[in-house]
């Protein structure tokens, strides 16, 4: 919990307890809403619903929807087979950040969590110098659901990795 008095304008930060609640006391104002999260592969800002709140002179309760859902990507190759150990970059365009989430099992499968939103996902694959580029593989919407969401993409051949 923080406390004290501060300027109107900057950041504050705070730690939920074991029920996902904190308490901070802040100026009269406007104030935009954000959570920073783990998402097993980094550490990534996630916007919150609602993402603003008004405080008015008075203690305030809100409640925030943290805006991630869990997801599972499974990548297959044109005749269904599954394709292990493929490198994968999701650029988070609100973020200005890309994440290079772990490499898919052998059944081509990457279990993880993103924020709500669309996203264009790009696979590695060496070129003739031995870089590695990054092809598109396809894009993905993720949603709120109540259960994991999966998302199959297929590519035209076989990436070297």
């Amino acid at each position: 919990m923080e406390s004290g008095s501060y300027p109107a304008t900057g950041q504050r930060s705070a730690s939920v307890d074991s029920e996902g609640r904190f308490e901070m006391q802040l100026p009269t104002g406007v104030w935009e809403c954000s959570c920073v999260t783990d998402l097993g592969f980094g550490q990534v800002q996630v916007p919150l619903t609602p993402s603003a709140i008004v405080i008015v002179r008075q203690p305030t309760e809100q409640d925030f929807l943290l805006s991630v859902q869990d997801c599972a990507l499974r990548v297959i190759d044109r005749s269904g087979e599954p394709i292990e150990g493929l490198r994968m970059r999701i650029p988070l365009p609100a973020e200005h950040l890309v994440l290079y989430p772990p490499t898919t099992d052998s059944d081509g499968r990457l279990e993880l969590a993103l924020p709500i939103g669309a996203y264009e996902v790009s696979r590695g694959s060496r070129n003739a110098e031995g870089r590695v580029e990054w092809v598109p593989l396809g894009a993905i919407t993720v949603v709120r659901h109540a259960e994991r969401t999966l998302f199959e993409l297929t590519i035209d051949q076989s990436p070297d990795r």
